[in-house]
């Protein structure tokens, strides 16, 4: 197996190596578990249902005989043609629970992650860093160290973050005031919570999820089905929680979270006709926010946001008062000029392709808004 020695490592004589590890499933989720920047999209199981098993590889940094580093690899490549790409969503991981964040780690996977995969294999390699832009770490400046620049057509990933640490009456008083006067309408109400990891709650889950899209209709990007599939693989510390808020026995909101990191992530939220005058999603976020705050869980993603694209998700997710706060981006290495070419051909189709479905759905939801035109209080003028 093939190790690149990546220097020196902070005050210590000892060396980091990088290597591709070849690993079972069962093995590459334990050593996530020793990651506090572990995430869902560095599950086996999430790759594995969305690409095969033939598109991934492992790839960590050891030191000391410990593994300070890890990444799990997607890789797409022309058929019979040694180009392509190398995809790290939401990694790599480099905070080792126990140690102090070392920012030497970040630099010596992502050094043997382009030895690997760039000069190499010659593929373009892709990054997306599960790292808030928020001036504490200095990674952007070791990615451009390393030979990493910000990919060009790319967004941000922009979220609201909800710091959970301080008390319950401490985060209500932290509501924008529309949100509070609506959520607290729900404490009037006897709604009931079930948080679990069971095929029977996801089950619930994507019964709302259909629902709610069959009455908003908006354009689909992933597809949360293969998600039920994911839950089946993953083991039970890595599981996603999902959560059903009931009205008269009556499903009426549901989340699904990672809680697989030291930051909670809200992966879908889903709601019914009925959530729309009870404020049922007001309350299911509330009632996510107490029960990871009793997981000793103090910081939450509330999945991200784009004020120009669902204004009415912005409008919601800011609601419970968090920090406006955007990811670091996606960075890229290449040294073969097909593989650039390729890549960014690819994804300037999938663009225009995605950008066509839209204009297609707000076509056909303008005409029938013409046909069925909405009242102020028609519950499709408000969030849910």
């Amino acid at each position: 197996m093939p190790a690149y020695s990546t220097g020196v490592c902070g005050r210590t004589e000892s060396r980091a190596l990088a290597m591709v590890h070849e690993c079972q499933p069962h093995q590459w989720h334990a050593l996530l578990q020793q990651f506090s920047d572990a995430s869902v999209y560095q599950t086996y199981a999430h790759d594995v249902v969305i690409w095969g098993h033939s598109h991934i590889n492992h790839f960590v940094v050891q030191k000391e005989g410990r593994v300070v580093a890890a990444a799990q690899v997607r890789i797409a490549k022309a058929p019979g043609l040694n180009v392509g790409m190398a995809y790290v969503l939401r990694g790599p991981l480099w905070r080792p629970k126990g140690l102090e964040p070392d920012p030497e780690h970040f630099r010596h996977i992502i050094r043997g992650l382009r030895a690997e995969y760039v000069l190499k294999r010659g593929l373009l390699l892709r990054l997306v860093p599960n790292v808030l832009d928020d001036g504490t770490t200095d990674l952007g400046r070791i990615l451009a160290e390393e030979g990493f620049s910000q990919a060009a057509d790319t967004k941000r990933y922009r979220t609201f973050m909800m710091d959970l640490s301080p008390p319950l009456d401490e985060l209500h008083k932290r509501m924008r005031y529309g949100w509070r006067r609506g959520f607290n309408k729900t404490l009037k109400l006897d709604f009931n919570f079930t948080t679990g990891t069971t095929d029977d709650l996801f089950a619930a889950f994507l019964s709302l999820y259909r629902e709610m899209h069959d009455r908003k209709q908006f354009t689909q990007y992933v597809d949360v089905n293969k998600f039920r599939k994911i839950q089946s693989l993953l083991p039970q510390a890595l599981k996603l929680h999902v959560t059903i808020c009931r009205l008269n026995g009556q499903p009426v909101a549901s989340t699904v979270c990672d809680i697989s990191g030291k930051t909670a992530l809200l992966v879908f939220l889903a709601t019914s006709k009925t959530a729309l005058q009870t404020y049922a999603a007001h309350a299911i976020i509330w009632e996510q926010m107490k029960w990871l705050k009793a997981q000793d869980i103090r910081s939450y993603d509330l999945g991200g946001i784009d004020p120009q694209a669902n204004p009415g998700g912005y409008q919601f997710k800011s609601g419970p008062g968090g920090q406006d706060v955007y990811f670091l981006g996606q960075f890229e290495a290449c040294v073969n000029p097909v593989s650039l070419h390729l890549i960014h051909s690819a994804q300037r189709i999938r663009a225009d392709y995605r950008r066509c479905r839209e204009r297609i759905r707000k076509t056909v939801h303008s005409l029938l808004q013409k046909k069925v035109p909405c009242l102020p209080d028609d519950p499709r003028t408000q969030i849910g």
